[in-house]
């Protein structure tokens, strides 16, 4: 991680002390991309309907997902 300039370090003593150098948020989307690339061949779609074949997926998730679907097309109107 430190050579993809994700982490940074430095040693106190004996050890090592590492920190983070990019977001949470950031690297929740890196990741994300990344595992659309491999899994999905970038397909959104294909990981959202394996997303929602998935019987364990509540009413409440199926509700935000579909709030969050009209909220963008709203946004792309």
């Amino acid at each position: 991680m430190e050579g993809k300039g994700q982490v940074d370090h430095k040693q106190k003593g004996r050890a090592f002390v590492f920190w983070p150098l990019v977001g949470r948020g950031d690297v929740h989307r890196l990741s994300l991309r990344q595992l659309l690339t491999k899994y999905f061949a970038g397909s959104r779609s294909e990981l959202l309907m394996e997303l929602l074949s998935d019987e364990r997926i509540t009413r409440e998730e199926l509700r935000q997902l579909v709030s969050l679907i009209r909220s963008r097309r709203q946004e792309q109107v």
